[in-house]
C-alpha cells in the first residue's frame, strides 16, 4: 500500500528551520572579545545584524521554496500511485498535464544543441503517450512543477488550484492547531480572539510570504530595508512561514489520505451505531469492540481506517476475535467474514487518535 513521503519532508523542514534559528542566536550572543581571541577583524554589532538579516532572509526563502517544491512533487507522485488510470486523476490535473507537458517540451527543445537533454524530451513524450492509452501511465511531474517566479501567495494559490485544491488557503485558516499556535505566540487566549484579530493574524500567514519575496529581491539588488533589522521582526516572519509550511503539509497529507481511502481501498463502514463502538474501546489492550457487527470481510495484517473529523488514520489489524455464543468465549481468526450479526474484537497496532465521533472503515 502506498505511503507518501510528506511527513519526512516536513520533518526535514523543521530541522533546517532550527538551524536558522540557532545561527541567529549565535550571532546575537557573539561577544566582541571573541574576535580578538580568534585573531579576526572585529565586526561591529550593526554589521553583524545586517549579515544576520541577509543570511536569514536568503536561507528562509530558499528553504521555503525547496520545501514547497518537494511537497508538490510528492503530492503528484502520490496521485500517480493512488490512481491506476490517468483518467481517474482529478480533472484539473488531467487538463493541465497535456498543456504544461507540451509547453515544457517546447521550452527544453528550443535550447541550443549543446544544452539539450534529448533523453528528457523522449521521456516526456513517452509519458504523454502512456497517459493517452490510460495504462501504466506516468505523469510529467517536472512539467507540472515548472515555474519561473519566486513563490508569492498569488502564484502559490494558483499552483494549488491547478492541482484541484481550490480551498487550499481556506483549509489552512481553519486549521485548529495553527490557530492555537497563533494564540500562544501572541499570548492571547483563544477564547478571547475577536474575529477581526483572528482574521488579521491568519491573513498575515500569507502576507509574510509576499513580504519575504520582496525582502529577498531587495537583498539581491543590494537594497537594505532598515525596518526589518529587529530580531523580533525576523522571528515573526519565521513563525508565520512555519505555520504556512505546516498548513500546506496538513492539507496535502489529508487530501492524499482521503483520495486513497475513497479510490484505492474499497471500504465498508463497520458500525452504523458509532457510540456503541466508541464506548467499548479498551485502550489498554489496543482493542476495539464492535457489537452486532453487520458486515465485513478482513484478515490479520489488513488495515483499518479511522476517520476523526477530516483526518484519516491508518491502523494495522494484529488480531481478530469473534465471540462464539455456543462456546461462550472469543475465538481468534486469521481471516474473517461476517455472515450474521456478530460481536467482534479487533486488536490494532495502536489506538492513538481514536475517540468519540470516529468512523471505522476496513478493506473488503
Amino acid at each position: 500500500m502506498y505511503k507518501n513521503n510528506l511527513e519526512n519532508i516536513f520533518e526535514k523542514f523543521k530541522h533546517e528551520i532550527s538551524l536558522i534559528k540557532a545561527n541567529m542566536l549565535f550571532n546575537e550572543l557573539l561577544r566582541d572579545d571573541l574576535f580578538d581571541k580568534l585573531g579576526l577583524e572585529k565586526i561591529s554589532k550593526i554589521e553583524r545584524r545586517k549579515n544576520t538579516y541577509r543570511s536569514t532572509i536568503i536561507s528562509m526563502s530558499s528553504l521555503f521554496e525547496s520545501t514547497i517544491d518537494n511537497f508538490i512533487e510528492e503530492y503528484l507522485i502520490g496521485l500517480n500511485n493512488i490512481y491506476k488510470k490517468f483518467t481517474d486523476i482529478p480533472e484539473k490535473v488531467i487538463k493541465n498535464h497535456t498543456k504544461l507537458s507540451i509547453e515544457y517540451l517546447n521550452k527544453i527543445s528550443s535550447r541550443k544543441s549543446v544544452d539539450r537533454d534529448r533523453a528528457k524530451e523522449e521521456n516526456i513524450i513517452h509519458n504523454l503517450y502512456s497517459c493517452s492509452i490510460n495504462k501504466e501511465y506516468k505523469l510529467n511531474i517536472e512539467a507540472l512543477m515548472d515555474r519561473s517566479a519566486n513563490y508569492r501567495i498569488g502564484n502559490l494559490k494558483s499552483i494549488f488550484i491547478d492541482l484541484g485544491l481550490e480551498d487550499f488557503s481556506v483549509k489552512i485558516k481553519k486549521n485548529k492547531n495553527i490557530i492555537e499556535k497563533i494564540s500562544d505566540y501572541y499570548k492571547v487566549e483563544y477564547s478571547n480572539f475577536s474575529d477581526k484579530f483572528k482574521d488579521k493574524k491568519l491573513e498575515s500567514i500569507f502576507f509574510e510570504l509576499d513580504r519575504l519575496s520582496i525582502l529577498r529581491n531587495g537583498i539581491a539588488h543590494n537594497i537594505f530595508l532598515r525596518d526589518i533589522l529587529g530580531k523580533n521582526r525576523l522571528n515573526d516572519i519565521i513563525f508565520t512561514l512555519e505555520l504556512l509550511v505546516e498548513g500546506t503539509y496538513t492539507v496535502l497529507n489529508q487530501d492524499l489520505s482521503e483520495k486513497m481511502l475513497n479510490y484505492k481501498v474499497k471500504i465498508k463502514e463497520l458500525c452504523l451505531i458509532e457510540k456503541k463502538c466508541v464506548e467499548r474501546v479498551l485502550i489498554n489492550k489496543k482493542t476495539i469492540e464492535f457489537s452486532n457487527l453487520r458486515e465485513g470481510k478482513f484478515k490479520k495484517n489488513d488495515y483499518m481506517f479511522v476517520k476523526k473529523e477530516d483526518v484519516i488514520y491508518k491502523k494495522k489489524i494484529v488480531k481478530i476475535d469473534e465471540y462464539d455464543k455456543i462456546l461462550n468465549k472469543f475465538t481468534e481468526h486469521i481471516e474473517y467474514q461476517i455472515i450474521k450479526e456478530s460481536d467482534v474484537n479487533i486488536v490494532v497496532d495502536n489506538l492513538e487518535n481514536i475517540s468519540d465521533g470516529c468512523k471505522f472503515y476496513i478493506t473488503y
